[in-house]
């Protein structure tokens, strides 16, 4: 359907499997829905207005019409929700998603020098569709790349599959990378047939490549935005730079405003679906402001961007100075005990400062460890950005529908 709804002229949009009524009917509104392809059945009982609902399992034997279409005709739709929550929708033309699609084969040849490694491999969709490395990292590039994807019917599912599909190559979120590690590392069979595994879309732990690496398997960390329709870089040197996103190279265009980085690139969206307001804010003169904080980092001659933080998150102190609790995020996630983190203001005593929520790794007991963590942390950074305070938490954080982490760093 992703490829069939575009090839007819229309607009397609990937949404949650999950949504109930009220949520879809939300959906409908906000992104002008009118058809509807299912195969739930409450969903086939929908009676909104002008809508047309028809279901995935039915058939025609009709021959389908083919448009005409120019390159730059809009064609997808990916949600985001970003860190925020708040759900947004990505506006593609048909050339954006194609070179999205590509640029990953040109990416991995780059590095390389070939495509022997990346092309003709047997692939586990591991991401949800609505996701926009579900679709175009996992799904078209891919097929483009003359590979073999495996779509387990629930996706949730789809780690345990890995066994009897035994795929080559792997596209996964930095938490399910660490869930496939200790797999592996209990049973080497467990991940024998898989030789690379790209992940991304949150901060990754240092040690996970030199991990896959005894496994026999090569790790590459991307930079990939669903307002780019995808993977705009990729770090093949995750072993010795692991905290980079990737060499600045291709098309893609960078410049740094207050640490801001923007972008241009051939994959970048139109804009945000009917949301004037939001696109005036986003665009300058043709620059997309990604509203990540990132610096350049040299290695072997290459300007390697490395993700320092998001604007809107920054900490500002009393006394004036900025604080990016990505970064202290990342020195805590270096140490295995730390399954998950979020640095936020907390107030002690009535006095606000740098706090940590972590969640624990599940073998972890006693806060002694988490003490000596914070302690050596602490003994390389500046006093201003010290961990002054932290909590163990239980509970998982909030996922967006893009399935990041949702960001709320107020006051503890």
């Amino acid at each position: 359907m992703f490829l069939a709804i575009p090839a007819s002229g229309n607009i397609v949009i990937t949404l949650p499997s999950t949504l109930d009524k009220t949520q879809l009917a939300v959906m409908i509104e906000k992104f002008d829905i009118k058809a509807i392809f299912t195969d739930k059945n409450e969903q086939l009982q929908l009676q909104e207005k002008k809508l047309l609902v028809f279901s995935c399992m039915e058939s025609s034997e009709d021959e389908a019409t083919l448009t005409p279409i120019a390159p730059d005709t809009p064609a997808v739709i990916f949600l985001t929700g970003g860190t925020t929550g708040e759900l947004k929708g990505a506006l593609h033309t048909h050339s954006s998603v194609l070179f999205a699609a590509f640029l990953s084969l040109y990416l991995y040849h780059d590095h390389y020098g070939a495509l022997d490694g990346f092309a003709y491999k047997r692939v586990l969709l591991s991401l949800p569709l609505f996701h926009v490395m579900g679709m175009t990292d996992c799904i078209l590039f891919t097929l483009y790349s003359g590979s073999f994807v495996y779509v387990c019917p629930d996706v949730k599912n789809s780690l345990a599959k890995i066994p009897s599909f035994k795929p080559e190559r792997l596209i996964l979120v930095p938490g399910m990378v660490e869930i496939l590690l200790n797999l592996a590392e209990t049973n080497k069979e467990y991940l024998s047939s898989v030789t690379f595994i790209i992940t991304g879309a949150a901060p990754m732990n240092n040690d996970y490549a030199a991990r896959a690496e005894k496994l026999g398997i090569k790790l590459a960390l991307g930079y990939a935005l669903s307002e780019t329709s995808g993977a705009l870089i990729v770090n093949f040197n995750c072993d010795v730079i692991p905290h980079a996103s990737g060499p600045i190279i291709g098309q893609l265009k960078c410049k740094f405003v207050n640490n801001e980085l923007w972008i241009k690139c051939p994959n970048l969206m139109l804009g945000y679906y009917k949301d004037p307001e939001l696109n005036a804010k986003s665009f300058e003169d043709g620059w997309f402001k990604t509203g990540d904080l990132a610096k350049l980092e040299e290695y072997k001659g290459r300007q390697y961007l490395v993700i320092t933080g998001r604007k809107k998150n920054l900490i500002i102190l009393s006394n004036g100075e900025n604080v990016s609790p990505e970064e202290l995020d990342r020195l805590l996630l270096q140490h295995k005990e730390v399954k998950d983190c979020q640095v936020k203001v907390m107030t002690v005593n009535g006095n606000e400062v740098i706090g940590a929520e972590i969640i624990p790794d599940s073998e972890v007991e006693g806060k002694e460890v988490f003490d000596k963590i914070i302690e050596d942390i602490n003994k390389n950074l500046p006093s201003f950005k010290q961990i002054r305070t932290y909590k163990i938490r239980r509970l998982e954080f909030e996922k967006s529908y893009a399935m990041k982490k949702v960001i709320k760093r107020t006051t503890l």
